[in-house]
């Protein structure tokens, strides 16, 4: 009785072992598969995406479009001190550079590209 009970602890911890990592697997690549890319396809979608997210106040779409953004707790505080000052408007002021006026708020970003994707930088741009 003793030995069948060890037996099948023993063909059984194996089953449980690989079925655990499969599950793991799968959980990994459904999360980063529904997450999706951050940036955008080019630099039109970069600011159409972008007008869009800072007018709407939605932070995690403004998220993934910063290259250098830390955490989504830094994309949501930026565009709530954004659309408190006023009415968010990004535009492009050069080549590669960016600015948002909201009110008296003035923030210039870079444009940048990496990958094949295009992000905005908070790092000030090159020219």
């Amino acid at each position: 009785m003793v030995r069948m009970k060890v037996r099948a602890r023993r063909l059984y911890l194996p089953l449980l072992a690989v079925t655990f990592l499969a599950v793991w697997i799968i959980g990994t690549f459904t999360t980063i598969a529904a997450t999706g890319e951050s940036g955008a396809d080019s630099e039109r979608d970069l600011f159409d995406r972008g007008s869009v997210a800072l007018q709407e106040g939605d932070a995690p779409a403004f998220g993934e479009l910063l290259l250098d953004g830390s955490d989504s707790g830094f994309a949501r505080d930026y565009v709530d001190r954004l659309t408190a000052a006023g009415r968010p408007e990004l535009t492009r002021i050069g080549t590669d550079a960016a600015e948002i006026r909201s009110g008296r708020v003035v923030v210039t970003l870079s444009i940048t590209q990496e990958r094949d994707r295009w992000y905005l930088s908070l790092l000030p741009p090159a020219n």
